[in-house]
């Protein structure tokens, strides 16, 4: 199983795919979840006044490097780096479909992936993930995998959806 996890490209060199609206609600959870990114200097957070409050984020030119425009949504135009899986912990499923919890670790990392603050993957350090399989044309494909790295992408792309907006 773990050779199935490590043979798919978008989980070995996944994809940074942050992308997330240029004009957000101003809350503490978007500063808290923008910051990283400003201390890094790929972009500046500028406040709008109005009802409700937003805030802007404008790329600098750094950011300009790693992040494209897309409407009124920016766009990681980098990978995130490389990572293997290193041990299966557990399996569970039949002969067609599988669920296989795993270990995994980073091999490289592109800066980037400093934008999810705390939650940044960090080379060498463990990770758990799980896949999805399913047994097709004598063979396992894995169908999707959830690891830490999805999870910090995923709160980006909430970014100014009604949900994020709930008190």
């Amino acid at each position: 199983m773990l050779r199935v996890v490590n043979e798919q490209v978008g989980f070995r060199n996944p994809p940074l795919q942050a992308m997330f609206p240029r004009v957000v609600p101003d809350t503490p959870a978007n500063r808290t979840l923008l910051e990283p990114g400003a201390r890094l200097r790929l972009w500046s957070l500028h406040p709008r006044s109005g009802n409700p409050a937003l805030l802007e984020v404008r790329l600098t030119s750094a950011g300009l490097r790693l992040f494209s425009g897309a409407g009124s949504q920016f766009m990681a135009i980098v990978g995130a780096g490389s990572r293997e899986a290193t041990q299966v912990l557990e399996i569970r499923g039949d002969d067609r479909n599988r669920q296989v919890r795993f270990r995994y670790r980073w091999t490289q990392l592109h800066p980037a992936a400093g934008i999810f603050g705390d939650a940044a993957p960090e080379i060498g350090r463990e990770y758990e993930g799980e896949a999805l399989l399913a047994y097709e044309n004598e063979r396992w494909r894995v169908l999707h995998w959830t690891t830490p790295l999805e999870e910090a992408i995923a709160r980006f792309r909430e970014l100014g959806s009604p949900m994020e907006r709930r008190p």
